[in-house]
């Protein structure tokens, strides 16, 4: 069979276009929602550079992982992972690729063999996973409440994602590519590899490298610029955090300051309050002490007065119930005077030796409640 020439053009046309087609996954077409609500439909075809890249039609988009929503970013990331072959199982004796979860079970494939494995069977790694795929198909709920937060960093896979920076001015312009194509835009931020354009009322992603070498510098000077302001911006939230700290700090080294003044105050008030309790403790036992001297010495001067008193007088007369040799006129019978002065010498000194004892007493209690008091 001869075919036209036309029918070998047609037929080596599509050859071509089979062989030179990009590799993509097998996974379905989903919406890819960027953080400004945008959305692409597509099919996933892998992360390059910090970018997924995105099947619509006949189109190649790709999208900054960074700009992307965090369900469509997880869903990036096990698309990512889905593609290699994994190991399966709590001991990760069984290699394939994820197919899917349902009804609490993980489906591989192991060469033309679709294999099961529960769920509590798995690794920590799986299950990290899953929690990827899970948050990109919004059914992180079928999941254990204590897994859902075991996410799988996009550094551990070796992926890196920059820091997105939006421009304060953005800046639109005619933009010129790497092949002399210009387009009227506005640059809306960068991460230094890749820039977002809006292009009428949409927003492209693209990166920085397919833009001519004058437009690659004015965007490598405003990711400088943006940069800065950032880094500006956190230091002066850092320094105001600081301040606010200082702040704090010195309110509550104050606060401590009133507190112990406050505390020494009323330590000093109740020192005098115990001094002039003592005072009036010290005055009471003076005049208690006063009291028991004056009443002593009153009682040594009745005593004195009453052996002088005794000293001076001599029996005369009789007196009821005197014995009859006592009223005799004899008195040579009495007691001689020396006898006399003995016995009142002897009363003075038991006199003053009462007085003595009751100053020792006073003397010994008013010690004692000194003592007391200390």
């Amino acid at each position: 069979m001869r075919w036209s020439r036309r029918t070998q053009l047609l037929v080596l046309l599509i050859l071509v276009s089979v062989v030179g087609a990009p590799q993509i996954s097998q996974g379905g077409r989903r919406d890819w929602i960027d953080q400004q609500g945008q959305t692409t439909s597509g099919r996933f075809v892998r992360i390059h550079e910090g970018r997924v890249v995105i099947q619509r039609g006949n189109l190649i988009e790709q999208i900054p992982l960074s700009l992307l929503a965090e369900a469509s970013r997880d869903s990036a990331l096990a698309e990512h992972l889905s593609q290699d072959v994994m190991a399966w199982g709590s001991e990760e004796s069984m290699r394939g690729t994820f197919v899917r979860f349902e009804n609490n079970e993980v489906s591989i494939r192991r060469g033309s063999q679709l294999v099961t494995i529960p769920y509590a069977e798995l690794s920590a790694d799986n299950k990290a996973f899953l929690v990827l795929y899970m948050s990109g198909e919004e059914r992180l709920n079928e999941l254990p409440a204590e897994d859902q937060t075991k996410r799988i960093s996009p550094a551990t896979l070796g992926i890196d994602i920059p820091t997105w920076y939006s421009l304060k001015n953005p800046q639109r312009r005619t933009w010129t590519d790497a092949r002399g194509q210009q387009v009227d835009a506005t640059l809306l931020g960068t991460d230094g590899v890749n820039v977002s354009l809006r292009i009428g009322s949409r927003i492209q992603y693209l990166p920085a490298a397919e833009f001519a070498p004058n437009d690659r510098g004015t965007i490598h000077t405003l990711y400088r610029q943006a940069v800065d302001d950032i880094r500006r911006q956190e230091e002066a939230a850092r320094m105001a955090s600081l301040q606010q700290e200082q702040r704090r700090r010195d309110l509550a080294q104050q606060q401590r300051q009133r507190e112990m003044e406050a505390t020494r105050r009323q330590e000093e008030a109740e020192m005098r309050r115990l001094e002039r309790l003592a005072q009036v403790d010290d005055e009471r036992d003076r005049q208690s002490f006063d009291r028991d001297l004056a009443n002593t010495e009153r009682r040594m001067r009745e005593l004195q007065d009453e052996a002088r008193s005794q000293s001076s007088t001599r029996p005369t007369g009789s007196f009821p119930n005197t014995p009859e040799y006592l009223r005799s006129s004899r008195h040579d019978e009495l007691p001689p005077p020396d006898t006399v002065r003995d016995s009142l010498a002897l009363a003075t000194g038991a006199a003053k030796l009462l007085v003595l004892v009751l100053i020792g007493a006073a003397l010994l209690h008013h010690l004692r409640a000194s003592l007391g008091k200390k």
